[in-house]
């Protein structure tokens, strides 16, 4: 059992591909909050700007 769990140990120790998770983990964590707060800073003005288009397209309909 101890021969099992060592060599078990070694070959988790010399497995990188958990580096590369744990990497892409902590450039997420830096990424989603940017993309958040971006989207909540542009969505008052994309809002804005669809009910200006709405408006003109519903005034330019009505003579």
């Amino acid at each position: 059992m101890a021969c099992y769990l060592s060599g078990f140990l070694k070959r988790l120790v010399a497995d990188r591909r958990a580096i590369s998770a744990v990497e892409y983990a902590i450039l997420a964590l830096g990424i989603v909050p940017v993309v958040a707060f971006g989207a909540v800073l542009l969505g008052g003005g994309v809002h804005a700007l669809f009910d200006t288009v709405s408006h003109a397209v519903a005034a330019a309909g009505h003579p």
